[in-house]
């Protein structure tokens, strides 16, 4: 069991009322999804999907830039694929973030 696993258990214990409860609930399941998606980040197989991620991002970024032959449509998907990308890539620093922030919400509440 994780620290923060723990810390909200003891939170759990603590504050009795219906509204505290559901505070508490909901910053488990954004604990728990905070906390797979960093362990999911922290895995070799993601690692090097990041890694394509972003050498794909600076030949997109270089495509847009010094290619003035593409249409509309053609550049328009270029732009869902970089967003699609970096909506991927800030998943895990997300994580980490969003789990700082649960902690500190924690501590506060002990």
């Amino acid at each position: 069991m994780s620290e923060i696993t723990k810390d909200l258990e003891k939170l759990k214990e603590k504050y009795t009322e219906d509204l505290d409860k559901q505070s508490i609930r909901a910053w488990e399941t954004e604990a728990k999804r905070a906390m797979l998606i960093e362990d999911l980040g922290n895995t070799d197989s993601v690692k090097l999907v990041i890694s394509e991620l972003q050498k794909e991002l600076d030949e997109i970024d270089y495509l847009l830039t010094n290619d003035r032959n593409l249409t509309d449509i053609e550049r328009s998907r270029v732009f869902l694929r970089k967003d699609l990308y970096k909506w991927f890539l800030n998943l895990f620093p997300e994580a980490k973030t969003k789990l700082g922030g649960i902690r500190k919400r924690i501590k506060e509440n002990l």
